[in-house]
């Protein structure tokens, strides 16, 4: 008899999504910075599609609100005060 080694399933960690609340702050904050199309601006600084912000984990958040500040020229205000 001839034993076979079956391959080991590594746990994926999947981020939580920052929820409906701190997705409604980042719409706000894009929106008061000029962008319209929130999902889209998401899309493109992740480069897959998102389809709501709520989905989106918080790393992925802090890209996007670095991604759109950066592109206005202003500092996050979290790093102006570290």
């Amino acid at each position: 008899m001839t034993s076979v080694a079956w391959p080991v399933s590594k746990a994926v960690e999947v981020a939580a999504p920052i929820g409906n609340a701190v997705a409604c702050e980042l719409h706000r904050e894009l929106g008061r910075l000029g962008y319209c199309a929130y999902d889209q601006t998401a899309s493109e600084v992740l480069g897959r599609a998102v389809s709501s912000l709520a989905a989106l984990s918080t790393a992925e958040r802090h890209l996007v609100r670095e991604y759109a500040y950066g592109q206005m020229g202003l500092m996050i205000e979290d790093w102006a005060a570290a």
